[in-house]
């Protein structure tokens, strides 16, 4: 089977008042194994606090520009993919593009 890329949504909460939501992309042949590796990924670097910010692998933010930060990560963070769709790089340049 070959090999697609999907975009999965995510929110990671750390703390009772800190949620970040954001994105990443993985390539895998389903949705099941997208998930599946996100969260592989997030359980291996979960203590890392590179894997958060706006510009890491999950492309997080607070919207109100707020990070996690080890301070954050002491009480433990969690994950939910929060949707999961198959990413078209036609689209994607597509949606870009002005329409003029």
């Amino acid at each position: 089977m070959e090999k697609k890329v999907y975009e999965l949504n995510v929110a990671v909460e750390a703390g009772p008042d800190l949620a970040l939501t954001g994105y990443c992309f993985v390539e895998a042949e389903d949705e099941q194994e997208a998930k599946e590796k996100t969260n592989a990924y997030f359980d291996a670097h979960k203590g890392e606090v590179a894997t958060y910010a706006a510009r890491g692998p999950l492309r997080l933010s607070g919207g109100d520009g707020a990070e996690i930060t080890e301070s954050h990560l002491a009480g433990g963070a969690s994950l939910t993919i929060e949707a999961v769709k198959e990413f078209s790089v036609e689209r994607h340049i597509k949606s870009k593009l002005l329409d003029v």
